[in-house]
């Protein structure tokens, strides 16, 4: 799909901006079919579903660096999106390029796409040229949620540091490392160790590419954080190519956070998790869906959880918006 003289596709995070009714929506893309940016999307719920049309494109706006100026390719790797509760500020991680030597970033900018500031991401991330230490290569930060009460923003590896342990593989999943920065000084409060499911399914052939991450927070408000003190859902997608569906396996999962947790040395429990619900149970073709956030409330009083896949300019995929009630 076309808008405004770009390529609507690769949207990777979703966020609702309640103010004026609408999502904003980022596009997975470093610059390879356009500058980095965001468009907002009206979805139409009215009647209390989503409507095969109910989705439409109204406007793109690009993101802009410290100069105000289009980001360069291969500069911002965007992947994970999250609007404060006053609306005035997006935060947004970049997976950067590890084999390029671009480490992953968090950033924050003004409803406009302009620049605001960024957070500082400890050095044990930054890509090693020795594959040592850091990040995996397309595992990084994926993530990008900010707490009710806009206090603290949360992001996640998608799969462990290199120091931490290996990727997920077919029989284990992999310990990845949650952090927790506090908005207003913009500092690393916390880092927890979430531990993701194995690879769902055998890809084939059987030395095909398979992965499974955890590629998406949403801080969930008290009402329904159930028993828990303060929650998230995170989600996990893997995929198997040569299976079924090209392979997607989505996951959504409930975290308790602790009330306390160290700096730089996670505990070695991970974050206990509830499965909420997993994906390939609804009748619908689930494709590689990347982005959540809560939607206006239905007029029975129940949550809207609204999902979005990144298509990856591909042929062979599409672009999804699914839309669930949360009892």
């Amino acid at each position: 799909m076309r808008f405004e003289g770009t390529t609507v596709g690769g949207l990777s995070a979703i966020t609702y901006d309640a103010r004026h009714g609408v999502f904003l929506v980022l596009t997975d893309d470093k610059g390879q079919f356009g500058t980095p940016r965001f468009y907002t999307v009206q979805l139409n719920l009215e009647d209390g579903r989503l409507a095969a049309e109910g989705a439409r494109v109204v406007r793109v706006t690009p993101l802009l660096d410290r100069r105000g100026v289009p980001y360069e390719e291969g500069v911002l790797d965007p992947e994970g999106m999250t609007l404060t509760p006053d609306g005035k500020s997006l935060w947004l991680t970049s997976e950067g390029d590890i084999n390029g030597g671009v480490a992953p970033s968090v950033h924050a900018f003004g409803p406009d796409g302009r620049h605001q500031r960024d957070l500082p991401l400890p050095r044990r991330y930054r890509p090693d040229p020795r594959g040592h230490r850091g990040a995996r290569h397309n595992l990084a930060l994926e993530s990008a949620t900010v707490s009710p009460d806009g206090r603290f923003f949360f992001t996640a590896l998608e799969n462990a540091l290199v120091q931490d342990g290996p990727g997920a593989s077919l029989e284990a999943g992999s310990s990845v490392r949650l952090l927790r920065y506090t908005v207003g000084r913009g500092r690393l409060k916390a880092e927890y160790r979430y531990r993701t499911e194995p690879i769902a399914v055998p890809p084939f052939p059987a030395d095909g590419f398979a992965v499974n991450g955890l590629v998406e927070l949403l801080a969930l408000p008290r009402g329904l954080a159930g028993d828990c003190a303060e929650a998230l859902l995170a989600l996990e997608r893997s995929y198997s190519v040569g299976q079924p569906s090209e392979g997607n396996t989505v996951r959504l999962f409930q975290i308790c956070l602790p009330s306390s947790a160290g700096r730089g040395s996670p505990s070695k429990k991970s974050l206990e998790k509830r499965l909420v619900l997993d994906l390939t149970t609804l009748p619908v073709a689930i494709d590689n869906v990347e982005g959540m956030t809560l939607g206006p409330p239905l007029e029975d009083g129940r949550a809207t959880l609204i999902l979005v896949s990144d298509d990856n300019f591909g042929d062979t995929q599409v672009t999804q918006f699914l839309a669930l009630a949360w009892r």
